[in-house]
């Protein structure tokens, strides 16, 4: 491939999935629907009803035949945005509006579909409903889905004709539909100006492994087709007509091995820092079928289980013998290694329809996580409990309380453990008596009452996601006030640091871990490892690139946090 001879221009962005890529530049362009009419005549509306009906189905039958057929095989999370999907396509009464907008209106298949999904996105986004509002990006995608068929019928799903060299999509917005075409077109990277770093299409980047970079502003570069481009994704840069050494450079950090069957044998692999020390690293994951990922990236186990997803999209929670099971297998399948288990995290973003207790004008700040355990539904709570404590027997597995603001807290859940303890060893069923139990720091209270809280739980585990989202009081969901989420200015280091330092007074620094997004990005998580963290939780596709980004390492290698006086902590990059 040819290189400028004038040299590489590079530019700064948020790393979404962790890696380096190299290939030419495919820009994704969305498609233009503007200069379509808007109205037909009134003998054109039995067709234009067909053209909607045969253009919906066109889109289910991509979803249902091809995507999940390509995809979800390998990638547990594209079913979530199948199904969010499907029930869109699925909505009668939804549909019957638009053919109403056709007859009655006279709009053409294509404004009414964009009239209606923009009303109902723009209803959806101004939502108090945090749930509701991440629903917008699944609106938006479906509505683009059916335009696109529209317009190209059967071609619109089928992948461009393009070179054969290795291509980097170049995307302004980032949505799911785009990304699982770049990657069942074999894109070895990914770049947008979206900085939706918790967005199903950022889940997805990083379940497929491809190098990604959110943030990049794309207005200030000259990117056409067939440009070469460098993703680093490790270092969070992107360099367009890089210079070959660099690119010789790059791929030489990181080395990508495909699994094999002796991955299980291989025994983890820490992240060991220059001047010697080692930071342990764990899973995230959201599925028992991820499990494998643990041994294919040499991680010590699962520092985080997310089990929303063992409830069904309608919001049917799973009964104790099918948790148990889940649970059993999940800790057969680890063979050894460690496992934490965080009990449902529901409310604001994360409320499946049939569970939605989210009461007042912020769910945000209702009854999220264990809080809507203890106020509303303490049953559900021992039901799980009883659950974990029954797949834990003769198994390093703890359990993990989200949304704890207080000590207090933590002790309602232990007097609930008691009596499930106490249930199942009346009916002599075996259960792990002597499990941990640890509480999620997400809430600021919660962090500078650390002390407190330590004497009560056995470990703690920062979730760097939430803590930013309220100590900048800027939802994470919502792409408007995003740029006040920066790490700089938002005070999550000054933070971290009195979390660090007072575990550090009372002897407990060991029980500290972070299982944030924050711990899978290399270069932030060269800050975390300085103010004191030794224990990270990270996206298993992340991991070569935090032990490559930490190998170079120390707790020395750069200046101090704005506000710390002491030097522990390393300054926010600056992205």
């Amino acid at each position: 491939m040819n290189f400028d001879s004038q040299g590489d221009q590079r530019v700064a962005g948020r790393v979404i999935s962790p890696g380096v890529a190299f290939g030419i530049a495919y820009v994704h362009v969305p498609l233009r629907l503007s200069a379509m009419p808007s109205t037909i005549a009134a003998e054109d509306v039995p067709s234009e009803l067909a053209k909607l009906d045969h253009a919906r189905e066109l889109v289910r039958v991509h979803l249902e035949d091809h995507v999940r057929g390509e995809h979800a095989p390998a990638l547990e999370d594209v079913n979530q945005v199948i199904a969010a999907h499907l029930l869109v396509l699925e909505d009668v009464h939804f549909f019957a509006s638009i053919q109403q907008r056709i007859t009655t209106q006279l709009l053409s298949a294509d404004r009414a579909v964009s009239d209606a999904f923009t009303t109902a996105a723009s209803r959806m986004t101004a939502s108090s409903d945090g749930y509701m509002r991440a629903r917008a990006e699944d609106l938006r995608d479906i509505c683009h889905a059916i335009r696109r068929a529209l317009v190209q019928d059967a071609a619109a799903f089928q992948p461009p004709e393009r070179d054969a060299a290795p291509t980097v999509y170049v995307v302004p917005d980032l949505r799911p539909s785009v990304v699982l075409r770049a990657r069942r077109e074999g894109a070895v990277g990914f770049v947008t100006s979206s900085t939706a770093l918790t967005s199903h299409a950022a889940i997805l980047l990083r379940a497929a492994g491809i190098p990604a970079l959110g943030g990049v502003r794309l207005q200030d570069l000259e990117i056409v087709a067939g440009v070469p481009l460098l993703v680093d994704a490790v270092q969070g840069e992107l360099i367009v007509h890089p210079q070959q050494d660099l690119v010789h450079a790059a791929r030489g950090r990181i080395t990508i091995r495909s699994p094999g069957p002796e991955d299980q044998s291989l025994p983890p692999l820490d992240a060991e820092l220059a001047d010697g020390e080692v930071a342990s690293l764990f899973a995230n994951i959201d599925h028992p079928a991820q499990v494998g990922l643990c041994f294919k990236h040499r991680l010590r186990g699962v520092g985080l289980f997310r089990t929303e997803l063992l409830v069904s999209e309608e919001g049917i929670v799973p009964d104790e013998e099918s948790q148990y099971r889940t649970l059993k297998d999940l800790v057969s399948a680890l063979a050894g290694r460690s496992l934490v288990v965080r009990t449902f995290d529901f409310g604001a973003e994360k409320e499946p329809a049939g569970l939605q207790e989210c009461f007042g004008q912020n769910p945000s700040l209702g009854l999220r996580g264990i809080r809507r355990h203890l106020h509303r539904f303490p049953q559900e709570l021992r039901t799980q409990l009883r659950a974990v404590l029954r797949a834990a027997v003769d198994s390093d597995v703890s359990i993990l309380l989200p949304m704890v603001t207080h000590a207090g807290d933590v002790k309602a859940v232990r007097a609930h453990l008691s009596q499930v303890t106490e249930q199942l060893a009346s009916l002599d069923i075996p259960f792990n008596g002597a499990i941990k139990v640890g509480a999620m720091l997400e809430i600021p209270a919660a962090a500078l009452h650390t002390a407190e809280l330590l004497e009560v739980v056995d470990f703690l585990s920062v979730g760097t996601n939430d803590l930013v989202q309220y100590l900048t009081a800027a939802d994470r969901e919502n792409p408007a006030v995003l740029d006040y989420q920066d790490l700089e200015n938002s005070g999550l280091y000054q933070i971290l640091r009195i979390v660090v330092e007072t575990a550090r007074t009372l002897g407990r620094e060991g029980d500290l871990s972070v299982c944030g997004e924050l711990a899978s990005d290399p270069v932030v998580v060269r800050d975390l490892v300085r103010l004191g963290f030794r224990s990270l939780s990270v996206t298993p596709h992340a991991a070569d690139a935090v032990r490559e980004s930490l190998r170079t390492w120390t707790r020395a290698a750069v200046p101090s946090v704005p506000g710390v006086s002491d030097g522990h902590a390393a300054a926010a990059p600056s992205r």
